[in-house]
């Protein structure tokens, strides 16, 4: 609130730790350079769900990183507090998180990079 939209895109980025944001075609070209295959792209998150997002992370991580003097990102703050070790200690069995890849794929559309969606996932292969 209040703050120029750069600056506070440049401080959410910064916390983050979200150096780049690649088209679909820069994605292609950058697994290609490291020996990648790119299967699919598929943009998610609409406005509205970008914003819910960022209002909760701003609520969590970001008042972390606030109370911690804006010096460390949230993540590193988790690792500090061990609280990443918890968790990362539970791994969701491949099967299932194979299974919940395919169904959120089926529903998301190819990105043609006209979308209006927030973020890209993108999957590929060696």
């Amino acid at each position: 609130m209040g703050e120029a939209r750069a600056r506070y895109l440049e401080k959410l980025n910064n916390r983050l730790a979200h150096f780049h944001y690649l088209s679909t075609p820069s994605w292609h070209t950058l697994c290609a350079r490291h020996g990648l295959t790119v299967d699919a792209t598929a943009g998610y998150l609409d406005y509205p769900e970008t914003r819910r997002w960022e209002t909760l992370s701003n609520m969590t991580g970001g008042l972390l990183h606030k109370l911690a003097g804006g010096k460390d990102r949230p993540i590193e703050l988790q690792r500090k507090l061990k609280v990443r070790q918890l968790q990362n200690s539970v791994r969701i069995p491949r099967p299932i998180a194979s299974a919940v890849a395919h169904v959120v794929k089926m529903h998301m559309a190819e990105d043609t990079g006209q979308s209006r969606q927030s973020c890209l996932l993108v999957t590929g292969r060696r």
